[in-house]
């Protein structure tokens, strides 16, 4: 059996709680409602463990932020920020401790995760729903 890595656990859902926080702060200045969900997770060397969920409704869509591991590939973790029904996404995925955007197909976003990365991103999900 793997032994559980109870820091990495910690570690990643504290990534993912101040990830979430920041969204909705980002979500409230903008008037945008969202919803924190718990959500139940189990990878094999983290054990079992919460994180939240996040669903952001904005003037055109709703988003979806929602983790998918810890243990991704050549990251430190990754959460996925979706269009919903839609599913059309983008990744966000953790290195050297900051969030780092992709395309669904691994390309690095050219601009950074920030503020105004999430007001843009939620404006291009929304289009191309």
């Amino acid at each position: 059996m793997d032994r559980i890595d109870e820091q990495a656990r910690d570690e990643w859902v504290q990534a993912v709680e101040a990830l979430a926080a920041e969204v909705e702060l980002w979500a409230r200045r903008r008037g945008w409602e969202s919803v924190r969900e718990v959500q139940d997770f189990h990878e094999g060397r983290l054990g079992p463990y919460q994180a939240p969920v996040l669903s952001v409704r904005t003037p055109h869509t709703k988003l979806v932020l929602e983790p998918v591991g810890r243990f991704a590939a050549g990251c430190e973790g990754r959460v996925d920020l979706y269009e919903w029904p839609s599913f059309n996404r983008l990744l966000l995925k953790r290195k050297d401790g900051a969030w780092r955007l992709h395309t669904d197909a691994g390309i690095p976003w050219p601009s950074p995760w920030s503020e105004a990365a999430f007001e843009e991103l939620a404006r291009l999900l929304g289009e191309a729903a």
